[in-house]
């Protein structure tokens, strides 16, 4: 029972479509860094006991690591913004607006507003 309903979770975390109030919003914001932040601990342990073993010290090693870690941080990062295109969706914007990110201070506060806003009543 607890594997599926954990399965379930996880697959609203890949689509765009639909919309989570703030709530929600917060919940999921909080199970994906709750388990980033465990997945960091867990990977620092690991390349501490390798760099003691001095397995570090092969180039091919330090490869495979660095990638793994590149592309572990972009899932994480991949999932937030999955479900701050769902908030925004649930403030009546649209999930292209995730876009101004890339403006150095405008576009974050202005992202950061919208998520903290509240639900807006798509019933009229």
């Amino acid at each position: 029972m607890l594997p599926k309903k954990y399965k379930e979770i996880w697959k609203k975390y890949f689509s765009f479509q639909g919309n989570i109030n703030l709530l929600e919003y917060r919940r999921r914001f909080l199970h994906i860094n709750i388990v980033y932040f465990l997945g960091v601990v867990i990977l620092s342990a690991i390349l501490l006991s390798l760099h003691f073993a001095n397995l570090l010290d092969d180039l091919f090693i330090s490869i495979f690591i660095s990638l793994f870690l590149i592309l572990y941080q972009f899932f994480f990062s991949w999932l937030v913004i999955v479900i701050s295109v769902k908030r925004l969706h649930d403030v009546n914007k649209s999930g292209y607006w995730m876009f101004a990110i890339f403006m150095p201070v405008l576009g974050i506060l202005l992202i950061i507003y919208w998520i903290t806003r509240p639900s807006v009543d798509n019933k009229t």
